[in-house]
């Protein structure tokens, strides 16, 4: 098992939305070979850290938002069931919930090489707001500002950096 860096992907335009992952207990990517096989490298029993990035639209300073434990391997969103046996598809399209924009605008979202695809997890932090997003300070940690950036431009990653693993472990025990 393995601690990893998992960027939930909301962006400018809604792509996906932290609050939704949160409330439906998942978190996805796709739409690319690369992020595809990034989400399905994720085991049952990995931790990860949400991290939500920096939103210029609305002066989102972005940074990580809690810490859950996957409870599943990633599965098509289209064959994603809830908790309660819901499809996921069904409830993000009568709630409105943003994933359904990413699953309409991807070329072809129901492909196994590069669709969306969800893995189910349990969120071992409380819900917090999106304003109280942390974000490490690098020298803190041993790192330049350049350097904790850099970590936050692959969508999934193991997160490697003894400083940054233990901060993160004191912030969201």
């Amino acid at each position: 098992m393995s601690d990893y860096f998992f960027n939930i992907g909301e962006t400018d335009n809604h792509d996906r939305d932290y609050d939704d992952c949160y409330h439906y207990n998942f978190m996805s990517a796709g739409g690319s070979c690369r992020l595809v096989k990034q989400i399905k490298k994720l085991q049952v029993g990995d931790i990860f850290f949400a991290y939500l990035k920096q939103c210029k639209h609305n002066n989102r300073v972005g940074g990580f938002m809690g810490r859950g434990k996957v409870k599943d391997t990633a599965v098509l969103f289209r064959n994603y069931l809830l908790d309660d046996g819901s499809n996921l598809k069904c409830v993000a399209r009568q709630n409105n919930l943003y994933i359904t924009q990413v699953y309409n605008y991807q070329q072809n979202p129901d492909d196994p090489e590069v669709g969306e695809y969800v893995v189910r997890v349990k969120w071992l932090t409380p819900h917090q707001p999106k304003t109280s997003a942390y974000r490490p300070d690098p020298t803190n940690l041993g790192l330049t500002p350049n350097q904790l950036n850099g970590r936050y431009r692959t969508p999934i990653s193991k997160i490697n950096h003894l400083g940054l693993h233990n901060d993160l472990w004191v912030r969201f025990p």
